[in-house]
Parts: structure tokens; C-alpha cells; sequence
């Protein structure tokens, strides 16, 4: 590694494991820890797009330091990298409904593609490599299960460790590493969700299973503090369902989880009100079949995609009973980072709803739909300021190609690269 890519700082948003998919699989039990490991990681698939898994697939990102160098171009693409340029500000305002652009519009003087910002894209097997938005390799990671901290500096993972598993916590600049307490074997971990101001890890923890006797290993869900080193136990239980995190909010001592099991499905929302003493413990059931709850940056709002009538349900955190809707969309929708704004394909749009105000935006039009025979644009991920979308663009049909488009949120400025 180059001594400008030890000036990395940040990651941005999530990993294959979040990104919408249709659970298919049970939980069965294994005595390769290996394939238990992900087979876990896919248990809990927040789901809801019909995409295909892809073999090489770009799922998240980071964000660097400042720089004054250009990057080099992948050798696998023939498209241009971006030059170098500073760090993108804060997010650009939500634009007005009449306020459009063309996804295919000529990139402005600034580049579209920012070094100042990269990705990571998972490789065959149990690994990924970090990588500049211009293309150049950083690092990187043997894991599955990867989670980017708030802050984008750090990510967990998990690895497996004899015939158990661990969570490492990786700092982007100068690859420090650090491992958790570790998970003896049967006591997998089913889920990890940074707190919200990323100085500890909602870890959960355990064995599914809907049939047959109660697992042997009670399932847990712990939060651990990073610079202490210690965990907490916030719930444990031995029925056959887990737990899957989905936020931490440590200001305000509450904490929200996923009940699940077979399928990857919530079956019901877990909240934890750690101000009151003992802490109190609420728990209501999702109707219907529900991804895996995804809260806001800062841990204000949840979200869920509902599998059977499309729809994307929203609602505070603390107060489940509020729920509503943001709009039928296929296939489903992520948090704009650093908001309480909603992204998803709407048509051949992509907006922005506002959990504020319940206001939808339109941002661009242009998005590739889908037909019987060929699948549509799916959207990815976020940069980790809310700046650019990214959108994967599948090329040919079946398990063939993905492109993915990158496009700023302020001007619709957009260009297309390849995830290898």
C-alpha cells in the first residue's frame, strides 16, 4: 500500500448482506464452520429486490482524506477515473419535485467520481477489496458480514477462529485491527449494528431454529463497548428465534432489534429503554412478510420493506405503533445518510421521501426498468455524506454483468463503471 492510501479515513454505507434479496433458506445446522458462517450472514438478508448474487458485486464504500493525487484507473475498466478532488461538503438539499435531471447528463466541471470517497467490493468466497471510486486497491478483508461504522472510519466483520468465530473491528487508516470477544462454536453471530455515534457494536448472537428442539445455545443480544472492551447483555432466549440488531442509540440509552428465524423475516420488533431501571423491554409483532428493520443514521427512524405489497413502512424508533407508509416500490429502499430521507426506484425515477414531512422529491429520471425477460436498475447504496446514489445496471440477463451507475444527488450528473 501506497503512502497516499494510508491516509484513508472512512467507509461508507453497507455490505452484500443488506442489501435487499428474497430469503430462500432455513436455518440448518452444519458442521463446517465455514459455511455456517455464511449461511448465517444470508439468513438475515434485509429482503425485497429480486436480484440476483453476483460473484463479484460492489456493495459499499469509503471515504478518504483530502488528496492532491489522481488515483489510477482499475485495469478492468476501460472507463475513466475521476481526478483527484477534496472531500464533498455537506449533503445538498433535497430538491423540489420540479426539480429533475437526467441520469445520463454530462458530468458538470467537478468529476462525478470522487477519490476523495471508494469502495468495496466483495470478492469470490470470503473476502473483499477496498478500492478508490477512481479505482485504485487499497486493502483488504477476509470476512463476511461486513458493517461500516457511522463515522465510515471503521468496519466489523466476522471471521471465523477454530471452530468458532470472532468480530473484528478494522480502522481504514493504517490497517489497525482489533478483535472482540470471541463466539465458541453453536453460538454464532447472527447479527452486528453500530451504535450511533460508533464507539460500541449491537452484537446478536446465537442458533436459529423453527422446527425440532430448542438449540442447545440460548441466542443473545449484547452491546459491546469498544473502548472499554466489555459487553452487556441486553436479552437472551432459548426458543429457537434470534435476534438481528438495528440500532443503538447510546445518548438516549435505547436500543431496537429484529426477532427472526427460518427465512430471514422479522417477525417482531424488540425495543429496550435502557434509561429506566430495571430497563424496559417492549416487544411487538411485524405483520405480514417483513425485511429486517434498517434505522437512520442517527438512529431516529426504522424502516422495513414489506415483501408481498411492496410497500416501504417507516416510523420512530421508539414508537412502532406510528408506522407508516413512503410508497410501493420494487426493489425496496435505503436511508440517504446524514437524513431522515428515504431513496428508492420509483418507475423510471429515482426520489427522495421525507420522513420529516412526508414529502417525495424527485431527483432523476432515466432508471432502467424491468420486463419478464430482462431485470431493471436496483439501487445499491449511498456515499457515506448523502451526496451520490449508486445504482446497479444489469447487463444481458440471468447472472450475467452489473454496471453501476453513480450519480450526484445535487445536479444528476452520472456515470457508469464496473465493479471489477
Amino acid at each position: 500500500m501506497d503512502e497516499r492510501d494510508k491516509d484513508l479515513t472512512h467507509l461508507f454505507v453497507r455490505d452484500l448482506d443488506e442489501i435487499p434479496l428474497p430469503p430462500r433458506g432455513a436455518w440448518r445446522r452444519t458442521q463446517e464452520k465455514e459455511q455456517i458462517i455464511m449461511r448465517t450472514s444470508r439468513s438475515l438478508l434485509t429482503a425485497g429486490a429480486a436480484v440476483a448474487v453476483l460473484i463479484l458485486a460492489l456493495v459499499v464504500g469509503l471515504q478518504l482524506r483530502d488528496r492532491s493525487e489522481t488515483a489510477a484507473s482499475p485495469s478492468a475498466s476501460p472507463r475513466p477515473s475521476a481526478t483527484a478532488s477534496t472531500a464533498p461538503g455537506a449533503v445538498a438539499p433535497s430538491p423540489t419535485s420540479s426539480s429533475t435531471a437526467s441520469p445520463t447528463a454530462a458530468a458538470s466541471a467537478v468529476p462525478v467520481l470522487n477519490d476523495s470517497f471508494g469502495l468495496l467490493v466483495l470478492e469470490v468466497g470470503s473476502s473483499a477489496t477496498i478500492r478508490t471510486e477512481g479505482g485504485t486497491t487499497v486493502g483488504t478483508l477476509n470476512g463476511v458480514r461486513f458493517v461500516v461504522s457511522p463515522t465510515g472510519d471503521r468496519v466489523a466483520y466476522i471471521t471465523p477462529e477454530g471452530r468458532g468465530q470472532v468480530v473484528r473491528i478494522r480502522t481504514i487508516a493504517g490497517g489497525a485491527e482489533r478483535v472482540t470477544p470471541s463466539f465458541a462454536e453453536g453460538d454464532n453471530v447472527t447479527g452486528l449494528a453500530w451504535s450511533t455515534d460508533g464507539t460500541g457494536l449491537l452484537i446478536a448472537s446465537g442458533q436459529g431454529s423453527d422446527t425440532g428442539p430448542a438449540p442447545t445455545t440460548p441466542a443473545r443480544l449484547q452491546a459491546y463497548d469498544i473502548a472499554g472492551g466489555t459487553p452487556t447483555l441486553v436479552a437472551m432466549r432459548q426458543d429457537g428465534r434470534i435476534y438481528a440488531p438495528i440500532a443503538w442509540d447510546r445518548a438516549a440509552r435505547f436500543i431496537a432489534a429484529a426477532e427472526t428465524g427460518a427465512g430471514g423475516f422479522a417477525s417482531a420488533y424488540l425495543t429496550f429503554d435502557l434509561s429506566q431501571t430495571p430497563a424496559r423491554a417492549k416487544s411487538v409483532p411485524i405483520p405480514g412478510r417483513a425485511s429486517i428493520p434498517v434505522a437512520s443514521t442517527d438512529g431516529k427512524f426504522a424502516l422495513l420493506n414489506e415483501l408481498d405489497s411492496k410497500e416501504v413502512r417507516y416510523w420512530p424508533l421508539a414508537d412502532f405503533a406510528a408506522i407508516k407508509v413512503a410508497g410501493t416500490v420494487t426493489p425496496g429502499a435505503l436511508w440517504q445518510p446524514g437524513s431522515h430521507r428515504i431513496g428508492f426506484i420509483s418507475g423510471d425515477a429515482f426520489v427522495l421521501f421525507s420522513a420529516d414531512d412526508g414529502t417525495t422529491a424527485t431527483v432523476f429520471r432515466g432508471v432502467k426498468t424491468g420486463s419478464p425477460t430482462q431485470p431493471g436498475a436496483t439501487l445499491r447504496t449511498f456515499r457515506i455524506d448523502g451526496s451520490a446514489v449508486v445504482l446497479g445496471v444489469p447487463v444481458g440477463t440471468g447472472l450475467g454483468q452489473t454496471d453501476y451507475t453513480l450519480t450526484r444527488i445535487s445536479d444528476g450528473a452520472s456515470v457508469t463503471f464496473q465493479s471489477t
